[in-house]
């Protein structure tokens, strides 16, 4: 089967046994098995979707592939789901009833937010990471950056999967991906050690507060407890100072671009990419010093997750 320049096919094997479910594209020559080890149907594509008859289960259930987030989900699962078809607004399937008689029946495919839960796998990857806690996937190089920089402890959980925005500085077309506490970018024409990077939430998040602590201070010469950082006119001092030191410095964080000040009972620092919270009563040393999560009060400031609710325990008639 294809469309443009895609091919779907069903691979059989030499040796025997179930076909392989493999989508070729022509102009790039790059291809991909997507389903395997058990036998599949008839096939139906579109320029985003493979949808196919799956047996894994004995009987023909209906599946799919997103290709572009590389994403399978069933679409008709314990029916007797046959002869699919896909176009760019629905996938339809007959669906066998008793007495040799059938219904067609049809699922609206709807432009989903990256930010939308997704379905845990169908047969789990090391090379795609299922979270249930945030039921986001982690892949490619966001994944080896977010494994061999802190993981879960510097960057949280991811809150959407990949996608693409345009940098509002350049113009230029790049990946992201927002996680609890920062975003992931990656840009395909820098150096090759820079294409991933922390996006600059620290910055844009606090873009309109001028007055103190975010004022630059007077310069000082650094010692051991204290530096200062011309490139923002703020310093950075004792465990903060110590944390971003040990854990990647300007390279992960950026420079500071406020003092620490107490914000929502809390000791924190701004940096470009990041914010520093001290919490003197967690339970171990590691936990003393956090970041905060910008990840998610980003997406929440754009709608795309709910703003926490009120805490009114603290108000009075």
């Amino acid at each position: 089967m294809i469309v443009g320049d895609l091919v779907a096919f069903r691979r059989l094997r030499r040796s025997g046994g179930a076909p392989q479910l493999v989508v070729y594209q022509l102009v790039s020559g790059m291809e991909k098995t997507i389903a395997e080890g058990h036998f599949i149907g008839r096939l139906a594509l579109s320029d985003r979707l493979v949808v196919w008859e799956d047996w894994r289960s004995g009987l023909p259930e209906i599946y799919a592939y997103d290709l572009v987030t590389s994403t399978e989900f069933a679409v008709a699962r314990a029916q007797q789901a046959v002869w699919p078809a896909v176009s760019s607004q629905l996938i339809a399937w007959i669906t066998e009833m008793p007495g040799g008689q059938g219904r067609v029946q049809a699922l609206a495919i709807r432009q989903r937010l990256p930010s939308d839960p997704q379905e845990p796998p169908a047969v789990p990857s090391p090379d795609r990471i299922y979270f249930p806690q945030t039921k986001h996937y982690l892949s490619g190089g966001f994944k080896l950056f977010w494994q061999t920089h802190g993981g879960e402890r510097i960057f949280g959980y991811p809150l959407t999967e990949e996608f693409s925005i345009t940098d509002p500085a350049t113009g230029e077309q790049i990946v992201v991906q927002y996680f609890e506490r920062v975003r992931l970018e990656y840009r395909p024409n820098a150096p090759e050690d820079q294409r991933i990077s922390i996006g600059r939430l620290g910055a844009e998040l606090t873009a309109d507060r001028a007055a103190e602590p975010f004022k630059p201070v007077a310069p000082f010469p650094d010692s051991p407890e204290r530096r200062y950082f011309p490139e923002t006119g703020h310093s950075l001092a004792y465990g903060f100072k110590e944390f971003w030191e040990n854990n990647g410095g300007v390279a992960l964080f950026g420079y500071p671009i406020s003092e620490e000040f107490v914000e929502n009972g809390r000791t924190v620092q701004y940096f470009e990419r990041a914010r520093f919270e001290y919490n003197p009563n967690a339970t171990d040393e590691e936990s003393r010093i956090t970041l905060g999560l910008l990840g998610r009060e980003a997406l929440q400031r754009m709608g795309r997750l709910p703003r926490p609710p009120i805490d009114t325990t603290m108000l009075t008639r």
